[in-house]
């Protein structure tokens, strides 16, 4: 909010840019707010052509409706944002914003092939060594646990296991920032993983050790999704 009230002021495109908010920030709790008013004003300086800026905001400004329920107005600018991301290339940076955002979307209509298919444009980012992401970054791994649970979500457990199972050979780098968040995600990976192999007394403990720390769990409301399996693991 507050870099926001410093920023409104401006009508240079480069220093929006320069402040795009990360797909995973979008997912936090009260920043439906701050992303609307993000969007608003870096599509005021934008220019009215096919740009990096526009397409993060257009992602950015579907986020705020998604927060908001208005799935069918996310939808709608989300495919305002995927016209301006296939006429860029799209870059790495719109390709994060943009497929993370249509992975959950997508999976929040029950449209799970095409949820699917966002996260496979998404997670091949972190194979292509020329792209600034790298397999072994904490952002890979997030992403990565995120495709795991929005499989989960989608209800399908073979490739669960299969994601699962992939995260588990690759070596992550640390870092303070994420280090509690990727924590408590690999403590639901495990009770997701118990899930779908009927492990049900496995699941729930694994269920309420990743909610010792809910706060790390705030990430598109995965805390929520979290206590409604420990429930029904509980049953």
């Amino acid at each position: 909010s507050e870099m926001l009230d410093l920023l409104e002021p401006s009508r240079d495109p480069v220093r929006w840019y320069q402040c795009v908010p990360r797909s995973l920030q979008c997912g936090l709790p009260s920043m439906r707010e701050p992303s609307r008013r993000f969007a608003a004003g870096a599509l005021a300086v934008a220019p009215e052509t096919p740009t990096p800026l526009r397409a993060i905001a257009l992602a950015t400004s579907a986020w705020s409706d998604v927060w908001a329920g208005r799935l069918d107005a996310a939808l709608e600018t989300a495919a305002l944002a995927e016209a301006d991301a296939r006429w860029l290339g799209p870059p790495p940076n719109v390709r994060l914003a943009l497929y993370s955002l249509l992975a959950a979307l997508f999976a929040m209509l029950g449209r799970s092939a095409d949820s699917h298919g966002a996260l496979d444009e998404l997670l091949v980012l972190f194979d292509d060594p020329g792209g600034g992401y790298r397999r072994d970054s904490p952002l890979c791994t997030f992403y990565r646990l995120f495709a795991v649970r929005l499989a989960d979500w989608n209800g399908d457990g073979e490739r669960v296991l299969r994601l699962a199972a992939a995260i588990d050979s690759i070596a992550t780098a640390d870092t303070p920032m994420l280090r509690p968040v990727l924590r408590a995600q690999r403590g639901t990976l495990a009770g997701r993983v118990a899930w779908h192999r009927g492990r049900w007394r496995e699941a729930r403990d694994a269920f309420a050790a990743a909610l010792a720390d809910e706060r790390a769990l705030a990430v598109c409301g995965e805390a929520t999704d979290v206590r409604v399996r420990l429930a029904l693991a509980s049953i």
